[in-house]
This record gives structure tokens, C-alpha cells and sequence, in this order.
């Protein structure tokens, strides 16, 4: 009878890579992999968080118009009962009013009492902005970097010069400003 050679023996060394080694090397090649392969742009991700707040203010200001028939006179109408005492309309509305939304940061020393979004980009500021005739009313967002507007206009249109419901224009410098349309007087 021949004697079978055991394997693994006390005091022998076997070489190799356990299952749970070969799995943490893969795991880490994969990591690796997506993060070569995402592509984050800053501007990009700023673009977003902007248009997000240009359409939800805008669906505020549609709900406070649906609701009182005129639109704000300035967007901190939407949190502040205290300034509606006037609106498009010409009217106090402070009877009617409600909260429509959190409060958020203003420039109250500034015409228009922009809001404050430096937790976007710093400097950017955001007014309800109106023209035309009937006056069509728009969410007016100043000093927003050149690459962040083409971004923004992407998002908003589909392209950097289509048309939709953002509209590009040139601010000061290196900035432009980006004006979304929310609803005109009838």
C-alpha cells in the first residue's frame, strides 16, 4: 500500500490568495473603475441646483397667483405677510395671504429684495423680474458664471441657444443672467 502524500500539513506553507482577498481586489478595481468613468462637473451639478430653485419658486408664484388672482410684487411675498401689501394687481392682499414657502435669505437693501444664493455660487441672487406687455413675469437669477449658464440653458431648453422657458442674456463680466418664464397677466 502506498502512502498517500498529505496535503496542507503542519509546518508547510501553501501560496495563494483566499476567496475573501480575491473579492476586496475586485471590489477595489471596481470602485476605481467608476470613479475614472464619472464625469463630475461642477457647473453642471450648480446648473441643476438652480434651475431646481428658479422651478420651484416659479410653481409658488403660480399657486400664490391660482389662489389670490395677482402675482407677488417681489418673491419674499411668497414667505413674508408683511409684503404683500402690494402685488400686480394693485391690491393689499394681506387677508388673503398664506405661507408659501420657507423663508429664505434676502438682500432686503436691494430693489426687488433678491434672494440670496451663495449656498449655489456666491453672488448669485434671484428676483421675480417683469416686462413685456401683457407683463409676463420671470424668475431672474444675476450673476451666474458663464459656464454655469450654458449648463443651466442645456437643462432649461435642451441647448445653449434654443428657445424654452429660460433665456439667457449677459450680466456683468465674466457672468450672464438666466430669466424663467413663469406666467403673464391676462
Amino acid at each position: 500500500m502506498q502512502h498517500m502524500k498529505r496535503q496542507g500539513a503542519v509546518g508547510t506553507r501553501q501560496r495563494g490568495f483566499t476567496l475573501v482577498e480575491m473579492i476586496a481586489v475586485v471590489a477595489g478595481i471596481a470602485l476605481l473603475a467608476i470613479l475614472v468613468s464619472v464625469d463630475w462637473d461642477p457647473a453642471k451639478t450648480q446648473a441643476t441646483v438652480a434651475i431646481d430653485f428658479q422651478r420651484s419658486i416659479s410653481m409658488r408664484v403660480k399657486e400664490y397667483r391660482a389662489e389670490t388672482g395677482c402675482f407677488p410684487a417681489a418673491l419674499d411675498a411668497l414667505w413674508d405677510k408683511t409684503q404683500n401689501t402690494t402685488s400686480s394687481c394693485g391690491v393689499d392682499l394681506t387677508g388673503k395671504w398664506r405661507p408659501y414657502m420657507e423663508r429664505q435669505p434676502v438682500d432686503a437693501g436691494t430693489a426687488g429684495h433678491p434672494v440670496i444664493l451663495d449656498n449655489v455660487f456666491t453672488g448669485l441672487r434671484g428676483t421675480l423680474f417683469t416686462s413685456g406687455t401683457p407683463t409676463q413675469y420671470h424668475i431672474r437669477l444675476t450673476g451666474v458664471p458663464n459656464p454655469m449658464a450654458d449648463k443651466m440653458m442645456t437643462i432649461c431648453n435642451g441647448s445653449t441657444t434654443g428657445t424654452g422657458n429660460c433665456a439667457k442674456s449677459a450680466g456683468a463680466g465674466t457672468t450672464s443672467i438666466i430669466d424663467f418664464y413663469v406666467g403673464q397677466d391676462a
